[in-house]
C-alpha cells in the first residue's frame, strides 16, 4: 500500500528534467564538467521501492547501503556519509522526500512542500577532490617542515655538541702534551701550554679557565721552588755578580719550569751556568 501511494505520488509530482521549474535546476548546472574537471555535485531520487527516478549524471549510481535507506524512509534525520563515485572521493548526504500536501504550505512559485509521508530518498554527492588535494598539500607541508625541523636540530645539536665536545679534546691533548714532555716524573712537561678559553660563560668554559689556572700555579710554584738550597745560593750570586757585557740585562736567577719535550730529535746543549743563571 505504502508503495502504491509512494508511485501515484511520483506520478502526480514526477521528477522534472533541468530544463522545468525545479529546485534542481541550479545542482544540474554545477554537475556539468567543464574542460576536464571533475564533477562538484551529484543528485540522485530513489522512490520507496529503490528505482531511480533522477540521476543527474550518467555515470555511476551513488552507492546506498539497506540500512540508510530504511533509516531514511522512515524519515529520521538526514545522514551523511563518504563514499566513491566514478573513482572520486564524495560526500554523501541522504534526505527523506516527503508527499506534498496542498493547501498547506508552498514555496514562491507556488509548488506544494512536501509535508506528508516520505515516498523517496533524495541523495546529493558533493566531491571532496578539493578538500582531498588541500589535506595532501597540507601532508606534504608538514613533512617538509618536519624534516626541515629535524634537519635543523641535528644540525644544533651537532654544534652543541662541537662546542662542548672541543674545549674538552683541547685540555685532554694539552695534558698528554705535558704528560708526554714530562720525563718519569724527573722533569716537569711544557708548563706554559694553556688551553684555547671557548666564548662564552658556560661550565665548559670554567673547566678550561680552572686548568689554566692549575697551570699557571704548578708553574710559578716550581719558579719559586727552594727545595735546594745550593742551587738557590748559586744563582743569586749570579744574579749578583753580573758578567761585564751583560750588566745592564736583568737576569732570571730563578729555576726554569719547562725544559722541553724530552722525546726532541734535536738537543742543543749549552754551558753551565748559563749567562742569565738560568739552569741548564
Amino acid at each position: 500500500m505504502k508503495g502504491t501511494v509512494a508511485a501515484q505520488h511520483f506520478q502526480r509530482y514526477p521528477v522534472q528534467p533541468p530544463d522545468s521549474r525545479t529546485d534542481l535546476q541550479a545542482v544540474h548546472a554545477l554537475d556539468r564538467p567543464s574542460s576536464g574537471r571533475l564533477m562538484r555535485v551529484v543528485v540522485e531520487v530513489l522512490d520507496a521501492q529503490g528505482q531511480v527516478r533522477y540521476l543527474s549524471t550518467s555515470g555511476t549510481r551513488i552507492p546506498l547501503s539497506n540500512g540508510t535507506t530504511r533509516t531514511v524512509l522512515a524519515g529520521q534525520p538526514p545522514v551523511s556519509y563518504d563514499t566513491s563515485v566514478d573513482g572520486q572521493h564524495v560526500r554523501v548526504q541522504a534526505l527523506p522526500i516527503r508527499a506534498p500536501v496542498h493547501g498547506v504550505s508552498g514555496n514562491a512559485n507556488g509548488v506544494p512542500m512536501g509535508n506528508g509521508p516520505v515516498i523517496g530518498v533524495l541523495l546529493v554527492a558533493k566531491s571532496l577532490s578539493d578538500v582531498d588535494a588541500t589535506l595532501l598539500l597540507l601532508r606534504v607541508l608538514l613533512l617538509i617542515s618536519g624534516i626541515a625541523t629535524l634537519v635543523g636540530t641535528l644540525i644544533a645539536s651537532w654544534i652543541i655538541a662541537t662546542r662542548v665536545l672541543r674545549p674538552l679534546s683541547e685540555l685532554v691533548a694539552t695534558a698528554r702534551s705535558i704528560a708526554a714532555s714530562t720525563a718519569r716524573g724527573t722533569r716537569l712537561g711544557n708548563l706554559s701550554q694553556r688551553v684555547p678559553r671557548p666564548r662564552g660563560r658556560d661550565e665548559m668554559v670554567q673547566v678550561v679557565e680552572t686548568f689554566n689556572e692549575m697551570l699557571a700555579q704548578i708553574q710559578e710554584r716550581v719558579v719559586a721552588c727552594t727545595l735546594c738550597p745550593r742551587l738557590v745560593t748559586y744563582l743569586q750570586h749570579v744574579a749578583a755578580q753580573k758578567v761585564r757585557r751583560f750588566r745592564h740585562e736583568t737576569y732570571w736567577a730563578r729555576p726554569v719550569p719547562s725544559f722541553g719535550d724530552p722525546q726532541a730529535r734535536l738537543l742543543i746543549l749549552g754551558l753551565a751556568p748559563a749567562a742569565h743563571g738560568g739552569l741548564p
